[in-house]
């Protein structure tokens, strides 16, 4: 597949073998299914149908499909606890490798394929201006899911789907400041040598700084601008 072959040709990454490790997919999930997912424990990704008014097929979606298939990916190499910060950073992951395949230089709508015809959104989210569509742009935005509470169904298991805008937006900004080669290096760096899977935005951070400096140096004005973005999402 597409995703596939970007790791591949980005970062020689062989990723799954259809043989002994296939990634099975399964489309047209559910009456009118509003969703999609991956399941860990079955190595399936399950996209559904959408309901037509607000969301098209989940399958017909090139960013839906990419960031599925990087929770796959992702996986494979931090077992990432699905709650809290460590989930939220889970799917930071999925949506900005995900727009690093399918999006053009400076595009950070995600999901815009997704979106019914005649439907009022434009899109799901929008990485670097996530207040857009209803998420937190800072680390102390009041829009931003309390993660020191029980993490339950009824608050997307602290806000996972919701606090992921805060380092995605940090990665947004370093993007489009240190140029999209070395952006998608150092997250690709980040998430296969760095990340645990109890990981946090603060550590995330860390490791991020980290990183550059013993990807481009400790000289590198590159680290600088790192640090700048994410002084501006106050992690």
């Amino acid at each position: 597949t597409r995703v596939l072959r970007y790791f591949k040709n980005h970062f020689g990454a062989e990723l799954f073998n259809s043989a002994s490790h296939p990634l099975i997919g399964v489309v047209n999930f559910g009456a009118r299914l509003n969703n999609a997912l991956y399941s860990r424990d079955k190595n399936i990704i399950v996209f559904g149908s959408g309901d037509g008014i607000n969301y098209r097929n989940f399958a017909l979606s090139t960013d839906i499909v990419a960031h599925e298939i990087i929770h796959a990916i992702s996986y494979k190499y931090v077992q990432f606890r699905n709650v809290g910060e460590s989930g939220s950073l889970n799917e930071f992951f999925s949506d900005f490798f995900a727009k690093m395949i399918t999006g053009s230089e400076g595009e950070w709508k995600f999901g815009a394929d997704l979106i019914a015809d005649g439907a009022k959104a434009s899109a799901v989210r929008d990485l670097i201006d996530p207040e857009k569509f209803g998420s937190p742009a800072t680390n102390d935005s009041p829009l931003r899911i309390p993660t020191d509470q029980p993490c339950t169904p009824s608050n997307n298991q602290c806000g996972i789907h919701i606090n992921n805008s805060i380092p995605s937006r940090a990665a947004a900004l370093i993007t489009e400041s240190i140029g999209r080669d070395k952006a998608e290096r150092l997250f690709f760096f980040v998430l296969t040598h760095r990340m645990r899977p109890s990981s946090d935005f603060r550590e995330f951070r860390i490791q991020t700084e980290k990183s550059c400096r013993f990807l481009f140096g400790t000289s590198a004005y590159d680290c600088v601008r790192v640090k700048r973005a994410f002084d501006i999402v106050r992690i």
